[in-house]
């Protein structure tokens, strides 16, 4: 018999850059995040929830609120539901989650660090879906040749600011070449 696990909001912080509302759900005794869905500020209704004590969602905020300011955050405390992942999507996600703030890979050398060299589209997909912006770094992720890529599934527009706003907060050096947004190395 599958027993029903509750997924629920936890935690809902919005801010100048972002709307951010973390989803959890507790199972065999532990907390763990399910997704961060991340959406522009002052767009839809935001609902209001009362903080969920014991999910930590005031930890979960205030650590996103740092972060948002600029400072050195670990999200290291959070469990995040990976079941739903294949192997590799696990391996590519885990690797992506260790990148240093104020650096950035491009999606080669992410395929290269998760054991699958060749698989650098594929790694871009996963990537582009990844249920846990922020908590795992995906706006470190760039081309070969710096170009800032999409985020969030989008090539333009706020989901674009919205990176190239993270990476600048990590002080990361982005710039103008054309009209393409880039890192500047």
């Amino acid at each position: 018999m599958l027993q029903k696990i509750e997924n629920k909001i936890v935690a809902i912080l919005q801010n100048e850059m972002a709307c951010f509302s973390v989803f959890a759900k507790h199972e065999n005794k532990k907390n763990i995040i399910t997704s961060v869905l991340l959406s522009e500020p002052g767009k839809g209704r935001i609902p209001q929830i009362k903080p969920v004590a014991d999910f930590g969602a005031d930890k979960i905020a205030e650590s996103i609120q740092k972060y948002c300011e600029g400072k050195k955050v670990s999200f290291g405390f959070l469990s995040l539901d990976l079941s739903w992942c294949t192997r590799f999507q696990r391996a590519v996600l885990e690797s992506a989650r260790k990148i240093e703030r104020g650096t950035t890979v491009s999606y080669s050398e992410l395929a290269v660090k998760a054991g699958y060299p060749k698989a650098v589209r594929a790694v871009a997909s996963v990537m582009r879906n990844n249920r846990f912006p922020i908590i795992i770094p995906c706006h470190r992720v760039v081309a070969k040749d710096g170009y800032i890529g999409g985020y969030m599934g989008a090539k333009s527009g706020w989901p674009i600011e919205l990176k190239r706003k993270l990476l600048v907060l990590e002080g990361v050096t982005v710039g103008l070449t054309g009209n393409r947004i880039v890192v500047k190395q």
